[in-house]
Protein backbone atom coordinates (compact mmCIF):
# COMPACT_ATOMS: atom_id res chain seq x y z
CA UNK A 1 0.00 0.00 0.00
CA UNK A 2 2.82 2.38 0.89
CA UNK A 3 4.57 1.60 -2.38
CA UNK A 4 1.40 2.35 -4.35
CA UNK A 5 1.02 5.66 -2.54
CA UNK A 6 4.67 6.48 -3.31
CA UNK A 7 4.16 5.82 -7.02
CA UNK A 8 1.04 7.99 -7.19
CA UNK A 9 2.64 10.90 -5.33
CA UNK A 10 5.90 10.73 -7.26
CA UNK A 11 4.21 10.55 -10.64
CA UNK A 12 2.00 13.51 -9.69
CA UNK A 13 5.00 15.55 -8.57
CA UNK A 14 6.99 14.53 -11.64
CA UNK A 15 4.11 15.54 -13.93
CA UNK A 16 3.70 18.90 -12.23
CA UNK A 17 7.45 19.47 -12.48
CA UNK A 18 7.43 18.70 -16.19
CA UNK A 19 4.46 20.98 -16.85
CA UNK A 20 6.14 23.82 -14.96
CA UNK A 21 9.45 23.37 -16.73
CA UNK A 22 7.85 23.22 -20.21
CA UNK A 23 5.60 26.25 -19.86
CA UNK A 24 7.56 27.80 -22.73
CA UNK A 25 11.10 29.07 -23.27
CA UNK A 26 11.81 32.75 -22.65
CA UNK A 27 14.04 32.91 -25.72
CA UNK A 28 13.66 31.01 -28.97
CA UNK A 29 15.39 31.37 -32.33
CA UNK A 30 13.66 30.29 -35.54
CA UNK A 31 15.23 29.05 -38.73
CA UNK A 32 15.90 31.86 -41.23
CA UNK A 33 14.09 32.83 -44.41
CA UNK A 34 15.77 33.20 -47.78
CA UNK A 35 15.81 34.74 -51.25
CA UNK A 36 14.78 33.48 -54.67
CA UNK A 37 17.64 32.12 -56.78
CA UNK A 38 18.10 31.23 -60.43
CA UNK A 39 18.63 27.56 -61.33
CA UNK A 40 20.02 28.05 -64.84
CA UNK A 41 23.76 28.54 -65.09
CA UNK A 42 24.91 31.67 -66.92
CA UNK A 43 21.41 33.12 -66.81
CA UNK A 44 21.11 36.54 -68.53
CA UNK A 45 18.53 37.70 -65.95
CA UNK A 46 19.54 40.51 -63.61
CA UNK A 47 17.71 42.14 -60.71
CA UNK A 48 17.35 45.88 -61.21
CA UNK A 49 15.59 46.34 -57.87
CA UNK A 50 14.18 44.34 -54.98
CA UNK A 51 11.56 45.67 -52.59
CA UNK A 52 11.62 43.48 -49.50
CA UNK A 53 8.91 44.10 -46.90
CA UNK A 54 8.23 42.54 -43.50
CA UNK A 55 4.81 43.09 -41.95
CA UNK A 56 5.31 41.95 -38.35
CA UNK A 57 2.32 40.53 -36.51
CA UNK A 58 2.55 40.24 -32.74
CA UNK A 59 0.29 37.98 -30.67
CA UNK A 60 0.07 37.79 -26.89
CA UNK A 61 1.04 34.14 -27.28
CA UNK A 62 4.44 35.26 -28.49
CA UNK A 63 5.33 31.84 -29.89
CA UNK A 64 2.90 32.26 -32.81
CA UNK A 65 4.04 35.76 -33.80
CA UNK A 66 4.88 35.96 -37.50
CA UNK A 67 5.97 38.27 -40.29
CA UNK A 68 4.31 38.47 -43.70
CA UNK A 69 7.30 38.57 -46.04
CA UNK A 70 6.95 40.00 -49.52
CA UNK A 71 9.91 40.04 -51.91
CA UNK A 72 9.15 41.86 -55.17
CA UNK A 73 11.85 41.80 -57.85
CA UNK A 74 12.09 43.94 -60.97
CA UNK A 75 13.96 41.56 -63.30
CA UNK A 76 15.53 42.33 -66.66
CA UNK A 77 16.37 39.88 -69.42
CA UNK A 78 19.64 41.25 -70.80
CA UNK A 79 19.59 38.78 -73.71
CA UNK A 80 18.42 39.63 -77.23
CA UNK A 81 16.48 36.35 -77.35
CA UNK A 82 13.53 35.09 -75.32
CA UNK A 83 14.30 33.15 -72.14
CA UNK A 84 12.38 30.83 -69.82
CA UNK A 85 13.99 31.29 -66.44
CA UNK A 86 13.70 28.50 -63.88
CA UNK A 87 13.65 29.91 -60.36
CA UNK A 88 13.80 28.27 -56.94
CA UNK A 89 12.59 29.54 -53.60
CA UNK A 90 13.99 27.82 -50.47
CA UNK A 91 11.53 27.42 -47.62
CA UNK A 92 12.07 25.82 -44.22
CA UNK A 93 8.94 24.19 -42.85
CA UNK A 94 7.65 20.70 -41.99
CA UNK A 95 5.08 18.26 -43.32
CA UNK A 96 2.48 19.22 -40.72
CA UNK A 97 2.55 22.97 -41.37
CA UNK A 98 3.75 23.15 -44.96
CA UNK A 99 0.25 23.59 -46.35
CA UNK A 100 -0.22 26.89 -44.49
CA UNK A 101 3.37 27.98 -45.20
CA UNK A 102 3.04 27.82 -48.98
CA UNK A 103 4.06 31.04 -50.76
CA UNK A 104 1.99 33.10 -53.16
CA UNK A 105 4.03 33.72 -56.32
CA UNK A 106 3.03 36.16 -59.06
CA UNK A 107 4.54 37.52 -62.27
CA UNK A 108 3.26 40.95 -63.26
CA UNK A 109 0.32 40.38 -60.90
CA UNK A 110 -0.64 37.00 -62.36
CA UNK A 111 -0.42 33.93 -60.12
CA UNK A 112 2.24 31.36 -61.07
CA UNK A 113 1.93 27.61 -60.60
CA UNK A 114 4.82 25.86 -58.88
CA UNK A 115 6.03 22.50 -57.61
CA UNK A 116 7.40 21.65 -54.18
CA UNK A 117 10.31 19.28 -53.60
CA UNK A 118 10.95 17.95 -50.09
CA UNK A 119 14.58 18.01 -48.95
CA UNK A 120 16.67 17.02 -45.98
CA UNK A 121 15.81 17.60 -42.34
CA UNK A 122 17.13 20.84 -40.88
CA UNK A 123 18.11 20.60 -37.24
CA UNK A 124 16.33 23.01 -34.93
CA UNK A 125 18.21 26.31 -35.01
CA UNK A 126 18.59 26.35 -31.22
CA UNK A 127 20.21 22.88 -31.21
CA UNK A 128 22.57 23.23 -34.16
CA UNK A 129 26.27 23.12 -33.40
CA UNK A 130 26.89 25.66 -36.13
CA UNK A 131 24.59 28.65 -36.65
CA UNK A 132 26.08 29.25 -40.11
CA UNK A 133 23.49 29.55 -42.87
CA UNK A 134 25.97 29.44 -45.76
CA UNK A 135 25.71 25.67 -46.23
CA UNK A 136 21.99 25.57 -45.46
CA UNK A 137 21.13 28.08 -48.18
CA UNK A 138 23.92 27.24 -50.59
CA UNK A 139 23.09 26.64 -54.24
CA UNK A 140 23.89 22.92 -53.93
CA UNK A 141 21.71 22.48 -50.81
CA UNK A 142 18.72 23.99 -52.55
CA UNK A 143 18.96 22.32 -55.96
CA UNK A 144 19.86 18.87 -54.58
CA UNK A 145 16.21 18.56 -53.57
CA UNK A 146 15.06 18.72 -57.18
CA UNK A 147 14.72 15.12 -58.37
CA UNK A 148 12.60 14.48 -61.43
CA UNK A 149 13.43 10.77 -61.69
CA UNK A 150 12.13 7.88 -59.60
CA UNK A 151 15.04 6.67 -57.50
CA UNK A 152 16.06 3.07 -56.92
CA UNK A 153 16.09 2.54 -53.16
CA UNK A 154 17.76 -0.59 -51.78
CA UNK A 155 17.03 -2.50 -54.96
CA UNK A 156 13.37 -1.45 -55.08
CA UNK A 157 12.42 0.26 -58.33
CA UNK A 158 9.09 1.62 -59.47
CA UNK A 159 8.79 -1.28 -61.94
CA UNK A 160 9.68 -4.02 -59.42
CA UNK A 161 7.09 -6.79 -59.75
CA UNK A 162 5.46 -8.27 -56.66
CA UNK A 163 2.33 -9.99 -55.43
CA UNK A 164 -0.40 -7.90 -53.85
CA UNK A 165 -2.88 -9.48 -51.46
CA UNK A 166 -5.99 -7.65 -50.30
CA UNK A 167 -8.03 -8.97 -47.39
CA UNK A 168 -11.71 -8.11 -47.62
CA UNK A 169 -14.08 -9.01 -44.77
CA UNK A 170 -17.35 -10.54 -45.95
CA UNK A 171 -20.68 -9.13 -44.81
CA UNK A 172 -21.69 -10.00 -41.28
CA UNK A 173 -18.20 -11.06 -40.21
CA UNK A 174 -17.60 -8.14 -37.84
CA UNK A 175 -16.77 -9.04 -34.25
CA UNK A 176 -15.90 -6.33 -31.73
CA UNK A 177 -12.19 -6.19 -30.82
CA UNK A 178 -11.30 -8.67 -33.55
CA UNK A 179 -7.65 -8.55 -34.53
CA UNK A 180 -7.22 -9.57 -38.15
CA UNK A 181 -3.89 -11.40 -38.33
CA UNK A 182 -1.57 -12.56 -41.10
CA UNK A 183 0.71 -15.36 -39.92
CA UNK A 184 3.96 -15.81 -41.87
CA UNK A 185 5.97 -19.02 -41.64
CA UNK A 186 8.52 -19.90 -44.33
CA UNK A 187 10.03 -17.18 -46.53
CA UNK A 188 13.27 -16.45 -48.34
CA UNK A 189 15.88 -14.15 -46.83
CA UNK A 190 15.55 -11.89 -49.86
CA UNK A 191 11.79 -11.56 -49.43
CA UNK A 192 10.41 -8.16 -48.46
CA UNK A 193 6.88 -7.73 -47.13
CA UNK A 194 5.19 -4.32 -47.15
CA UNK A 195 1.92 -4.19 -45.20
CA UNK A 196 -0.93 -1.75 -44.68
CA UNK A 197 -3.63 -2.01 -42.05
CA UNK A 198 -1.54 -4.10 -39.65
CA UNK A 199 -0.36 -2.09 -36.65
CA UNK A 200 1.34 -4.76 -34.53
CA UNK A 201 3.90 -7.45 -35.26
CA UNK A 202 5.29 -10.08 -32.92
CA UNK A 203 7.05 -13.45 -33.03
CA UNK A 204 5.58 -16.69 -31.71
CA UNK A 205 6.58 -20.34 -32.27
CA UNK A 206 8.94 -19.31 -35.06
CA UNK A 207 6.20 -17.45 -36.95
CA UNK A 208 5.66 -13.73 -37.52
CA UNK A 209 2.21 -12.39 -36.61
CA UNK A 210 0.96 -9.16 -38.16
CA UNK A 211 -2.29 -7.89 -36.70
CA UNK A 212 -4.64 -4.95 -36.86
CA UNK A 213 -8.06 -4.15 -35.48
CA UNK A 214 -10.90 -5.06 -37.80
CA UNK A 215 -12.80 -2.05 -39.10
CA UNK A 216 -9.82 0.34 -39.05
CA UNK A 217 -11.16 1.86 -42.27
CA UNK A 218 -7.99 1.52 -44.33
CA UNK A 219 -8.30 -2.13 -45.34
CA UNK A 220 -5.59 -4.79 -45.23
CA UNK A 221 -2.91 -5.07 -47.92
CA UNK A 222 0.23 -7.21 -48.23
CA UNK A 223 2.78 -6.56 -50.98
CA UNK A 224 5.48 -9.22 -51.32
CA UNK A 225 8.51 -8.90 -53.60
CA UNK A 226 12.03 -10.28 -53.92
CA UNK A 227 11.03 -13.85 -53.08
CA UNK A 228 8.30 -16.14 -51.82
CA UNK A 229 6.50 -16.12 -48.47
CA UNK A 230 3.93 -18.53 -47.02
CA UNK A 231 1.20 -17.05 -44.86
CA UNK A 232 -2.38 -17.55 -43.82
CA UNK A 233 -5.04 -15.18 -42.50
CA UNK A 234 -6.99 -15.62 -39.30
CA UNK A 235 -8.32 -13.54 -36.40
CA UNK A 236 -7.96 -13.37 -32.62
CA UNK A 237 -9.80 -11.50 -29.90
CA UNK A 238 -6.68 -10.90 -27.80
CA UNK A 239 -3.25 -9.42 -28.44
CA UNK A 240 -1.48 -12.64 -27.36
CA UNK A 241 -2.97 -14.51 -30.34
CA UNK A 242 -4.16 -17.25 -28.00
CA UNK A 243 -7.91 -17.20 -28.65
CA UNK A 244 -8.70 -17.65 -32.33
CA UNK A 245 -12.12 -16.51 -33.54
CA UNK A 246 -14.08 -17.06 -36.72
CA UNK A 247 -13.43 -14.53 -39.45
CA UNK A 248 -15.13 -14.73 -42.85
CA UNK A 249 -13.06 -13.00 -45.55
CA UNK A 250 -11.99 -13.04 -49.18
CA UNK A 251 -8.30 -12.94 -50.15
CA UNK A 252 -7.73 -11.19 -53.49
CA UNK A 253 -4.36 -11.81 -55.18
CA UNK A 254 -2.85 -9.87 -58.09
CA UNK A 255 0.54 -9.20 -59.67
CA UNK A 256 1.47 -5.51 -59.67
CA UNK A 257 4.49 -3.22 -59.79
CA UNK A 258 5.68 -1.39 -56.70
CA UNK A 259 4.54 1.90 -58.26
CA UNK A 260 1.05 0.42 -58.68
CA UNK A 261 1.06 -0.51 -54.99
CA UNK A 262 2.40 2.92 -54.04
CA UNK A 263 -0.35 4.73 -55.96
CA UNK A 264 -3.08 2.39 -54.68
CA UNK A 265 -2.11 2.21 -51.00
CA UNK A 266 0.88 4.28 -49.86
CA UNK A 267 0.18 7.62 -51.53
CA UNK A 268 -3.50 7.86 -50.50
CA UNK A 269 -2.60 7.00 -46.90
CA UNK A 270 0.13 9.62 -46.49
CA UNK A 271 -2.02 12.16 -48.35
CA UNK A 272 -4.80 11.57 -45.85
CA UNK A 273 -2.56 11.43 -42.79
CA UNK A 274 -0.61 14.58 -43.54
CA UNK A 275 -2.68 16.44 -46.13
CA UNK A 276 -0.06 15.92 -48.85
CA UNK A 277 -2.62 15.62 -51.63
CA UNK A 278 -2.23 19.24 -52.76
CA UNK A 279 -1.26 19.58 -56.40
CA UNK A 280 1.86 21.58 -55.63
CA UNK A 281 3.81 18.60 -54.21
CA UNK A 282 5.96 17.09 -56.91
CA UNK A 283 4.77 13.45 -57.25
CA UNK A 284 8.28 12.09 -57.87
CA UNK A 285 9.65 13.89 -54.82
CA UNK A 286 6.82 12.53 -52.66
CA UNK A 287 7.34 9.00 -54.00
CA UNK A 288 11.08 9.09 -53.26
CA UNK A 289 10.57 10.52 -49.75
CA UNK A 290 7.91 7.95 -48.81
CA UNK A 291 9.87 4.99 -50.19
CA UNK A 292 13.02 6.02 -48.32
CA UNK A 293 11.04 6.20 -45.09
CA UNK A 294 9.69 2.67 -45.62
CA UNK A 295 13.15 1.16 -45.29
CA UNK A 296 13.93 3.20 -42.18
CA UNK A 297 11.44 0.97 -40.36
CA UNK A 298 12.31 -2.39 -41.92
CA UNK A 299 12.56 -5.25 -39.43
CA UNK A 300 13.32 -8.81 -40.51
CA UNK A 301 12.13 -7.96 -44.02
CA UNK A 302 8.79 -6.65 -42.70
CA UNK A 303 7.89 -3.05 -43.57
CA UNK A 304 4.75 -1.65 -41.93
CA UNK A 305 2.86 1.30 -43.39
CA UNK A 306 1.78 2.21 -39.85
CA UNK A 307 5.30 3.46 -39.15
CA UNK A 308 5.54 5.65 -42.23
CA UNK A 309 2.11 7.07 -41.44
CA UNK A 310 3.28 7.86 -37.93
CA UNK A 311 6.37 9.58 -39.37
CA UNK A 312 4.45 11.82 -41.77
CA UNK A 313 1.75 12.52 -39.19
CA UNK A 314 4.09 13.45 -36.34
CA UNK A 315 6.93 14.85 -38.39
CA UNK A 316 7.32 18.28 -36.89
CA UNK A 317 10.96 18.20 -37.96
CA UNK A 318 11.79 21.20 -40.09
CA UNK A 319 13.24 20.44 -43.50
CA UNK A 320 14.43 22.42 -46.47
CA UNK A 321 11.74 22.50 -49.16
CA UNK A 322 12.45 23.87 -52.63
CA UNK A 323 9.65 25.66 -54.46
CA UNK A 324 10.33 25.50 -58.21
CA UNK A 325 8.66 27.60 -60.93
CA UNK A 326 9.33 29.11 -64.36
CA UNK A 327 9.09 32.70 -65.57
CA UNK A 328 9.10 33.47 -69.32
CA UNK A 329 10.92 36.57 -70.58
CA UNK A 330 10.75 38.10 -74.01
CA UNK A 331 13.98 39.51 -75.49
CA UNK A 332 15.24 42.38 -73.30
CA UNK A 333 11.99 42.08 -71.35
CA UNK A 334 11.31 43.35 -67.80
CA UNK A 335 9.09 41.37 -65.40
CA UNK A 336 7.98 41.99 -61.85
CA UNK A 337 8.20 38.77 -59.84
CA UNK A 338 6.70 38.68 -56.35
CA UNK A 339 6.96 36.02 -53.63
CA UNK A 340 4.91 36.33 -50.44
CA UNK A 341 4.78 33.97 -47.47
CA UNK A 342 4.45 33.84 -43.70
CA UNK A 343 7.55 33.47 -41.54
CA UNK A 344 7.64 32.58 -37.80
CA UNK A 345 9.59 35.02 -35.64
CA UNK A 346 12.28 34.51 -33.03
CA UNK A 347 11.57 36.06 -29.67
CA UNK A 348 13.24 37.03 -26.40
CA UNK A 349 11.00 38.11 -23.51
CA UNK A 350 14.01 38.74 -21.26
CA UNK A 351 15.60 41.40 -23.40
CA UNK A 352 16.50 44.26 -21.07
CA UNK A 353 14.82 46.78 -23.36
CA UNK A 354 11.55 44.85 -23.53
CA UNK A 355 9.98 42.03 -25.54
CA UNK A 356 12.04 41.45 -28.69
CA UNK A 357 10.81 39.89 -31.93
CA UNK A 358 13.44 39.21 -34.60
CA UNK A 359 14.15 37.44 -37.86
CA UNK A 360 17.13 36.31 -39.90
CA UNK A 361 16.80 36.62 -43.68
CA UNK A 362 19.45 35.05 -45.92
CA UNK A 363 20.40 37.15 -48.93
CA UNK A 364 23.18 35.05 -50.43
CA UNK A 365 20.89 33.09 -52.85
CA UNK A 366 20.31 36.39 -54.67
CA UNK A 367 24.01 36.50 -55.56
CA UNK A 368 23.45 33.87 -58.28
CA UNK A 369 21.71 36.34 -60.58
CA UNK A 370 23.77 37.93 -63.35
CA UNK A 371 23.62 41.21 -61.43
CA UNK A 372 21.84 42.65 -58.41
CA UNK A 373 21.60 46.43 -58.34
CA UNK A 374 19.40 47.79 -55.56
CA UNK A 375 17.77 46.58 -52.34
CA UNK A 376 15.00 48.43 -50.49
CA UNK A 377 13.69 47.06 -47.17
CA UNK A 378 10.50 48.13 -45.38
CA UNK A 379 9.53 46.94 -41.91
CA UNK A 380 5.98 47.46 -40.60
CA UNK A 381 5.89 47.15 -36.82
CA UNK A 382 2.88 46.51 -34.56
CA UNK A 383 1.51 49.06 -32.12
CA UNK A 384 3.88 49.92 -29.22
CA UNK A 385 6.88 48.41 -31.05
CA UNK A 386 9.95 50.21 -32.33
CA UNK A 387 13.00 49.16 -34.34
CA UNK A 388 15.73 47.36 -32.41
CA UNK A 389 19.26 46.42 -33.39
CA UNK A 390 19.42 45.45 -37.08
CA UNK A 391 22.03 44.86 -39.78
CA UNK A 392 20.82 47.86 -41.83
CA UNK A 393 20.23 51.45 -40.80
CA UNK A 394 16.47 52.01 -40.72
CA UNK A 395 14.77 55.40 -40.64
CA UNK A 396 11.16 56.04 -39.74
CA UNK A 397 9.00 56.29 -42.84
CA UNK A 398 5.58 57.08 -41.44
CA UNK A 399 3.74 55.76 -38.41
CA UNK A 400 4.73 52.19 -37.62
CA UNK A 401 6.95 51.87 -40.69
CA UNK A 402 10.73 51.91 -41.15
CA UNK A 403 12.82 51.91 -44.32
CA UNK A 404 16.41 51.10 -45.34
CA UNK A 405 18.23 51.11 -48.70
CA UNK A 406 21.34 49.60 -50.23
CA UNK A 407 22.79 50.07 -53.72
CA UNK A 408 24.28 46.60 -53.61
CA UNK A 409 23.35 43.21 -52.18
CA UNK A 410 24.44 42.87 -48.57
CA UNK A 411 27.42 40.60 -47.98
CA UNK A 412 25.86 39.22 -44.77
CA UNK A 413 22.47 38.08 -43.52
CA UNK A 414 19.73 40.64 -43.03
CA UNK A 415 18.96 40.78 -39.30
CA UNK A 416 15.86 42.67 -38.15
CA UNK A 417 14.57 43.09 -34.60
CA UNK A 418 11.71 45.09 -33.11
CA UNK A 419 11.16 45.81 -29.43
CA UNK A 420 8.16 46.63 -27.26
CA UNK A 421 9.43 48.24 -24.02
CA UNK A 422 5.98 48.25 -22.40
CA UNK A 423 4.98 44.68 -23.26
CA UNK A 424 3.07 42.73 -20.60
CA UNK A 425 5.59 39.89 -20.67
CA UNK A 426 8.33 42.34 -19.77
CA UNK A 427 6.28 43.89 -16.97
CA UNK A 428 5.44 40.53 -15.44
CA UNK A 429 9.05 39.40 -15.43
CA UNK A 430 10.51 42.66 -14.18
CA UNK A 431 10.06 44.42 -10.84
CA UNK A 432 12.11 46.78 -8.76
CA UNK A 433 13.76 44.06 -6.67
CA UNK A 434 17.24 42.89 -7.57
CA UNK A 435 17.39 39.65 -9.51
CA UNK A 436 13.84 39.79 -10.91
CA UNK A 437 15.34 39.30 -14.35
CA UNK A 438 17.87 36.49 -14.46
CA UNK A 439 20.68 36.40 -16.94
CA UNK A 440 21.34 33.54 -19.36
CA UNK A 441 23.90 31.91 -17.05
CA UNK A 442 21.55 31.76 -14.07
CA UNK A 443 18.77 30.55 -16.38
CA UNK A 444 21.03 27.65 -17.47
CA UNK A 445 21.69 26.81 -13.82
CA UNK A 446 17.96 26.74 -13.13
CA UNK A 447 17.46 24.39 -16.07
CA UNK A 448 20.14 22.02 -14.77
CA UNK A 449 18.53 22.01 -11.32
CA UNK A 450 15.12 21.27 -12.84
CA UNK A 451 16.56 18.36 -14.83
CA UNK A 452 18.32 17.02 -11.75
CA UNK A 453 15.11 17.10 -9.72
CA UNK A 454 13.19 15.30 -12.46
CA UNK A 455 15.92 12.67 -12.79
CA UNK A 456 15.76 11.97 -9.03
CA UNK A 457 11.97 11.71 -9.18
CA UNK A 458 12.18 9.26 -12.08
CA UNK A 459 14.61 7.07 -10.10
CA UNK A 460 12.24 7.02 -7.12
CA UNK A 461 9.31 6.07 -9.38
CA UNK A 462 11.31 3.17 -10.85
CA UNK A 463 12.25 1.97 -7.34
CA UNK A 464 8.61 2.15 -6.24
CA UNK A 465 7.45 0.20 -9.30
CA UNK A 466 10.07 -2.49 -8.63
CA UNK A 467 8.79 -2.76 -5.02
CA UNK A 468 5.23 -3.16 -6.32
CA UNK A 469 6.33 -5.92 -8.71
CA UNK A 470 8.14 -7.77 -5.92
CA UNK A 471 5.06 -7.51 -3.71
CA UNK A 472 2.83 -8.76 -6.52
CA UNK A 473 5.03 -11.81 -7.15
CA UNK A 474 5.27 -12.53 -3.42
CA UNK A 475 1.50 -12.30 -2.97
CA UNK A 476 0.94 -14.54 -5.96
CA UNK A 477 3.29 -17.19 -4.59
CA UNK A 478 1.62 -16.91 -1.19
CA UNK A 479 -1.85 -17.47 -2.73
CA UNK A 480 -0.52 -20.49 -4.62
Amino acid sequence: MIAKLMVMLLIASLFSSIVWANSGPSKWERNPGGEVLVIDENSPIEVNRELLSFDINYFKNVEVSTAIVNATYVMHNTSTVAEVCQMAFPLISNYRTMDSAMPNITVNGEKVEYEVFAGRIVENYNNRQSKSTEVLYSFDSIVENIHTDYQEIKGLEQNTIGKLYKIEANDGSYIENTRVTAVFSDRNESTKIVTSGFYNDYRKDGNIYLSGFYGNGNGYYIFIYGGEADFYVTAFDDWKASNEVEFDFTLIESEVTYKDFYELVIEPEIDWVCNLSSDYYNPVSKYNAATKRLFDYEKDGIISMSMINEYFDSSGDDRLFTVLYEVPFQAEDINEVSVEYQMPLSYNIRNEEGLELSLDYILNPASYWKDFKKLEVIVKVPSNFEMGESSMVFVENGEGQYKANSDTLLSSDLIISVINPTNIYDEELRNDSEGAIVDEESSDVETLIERGIKAILVIFVIIAIVILCIQFVSNKKYRE
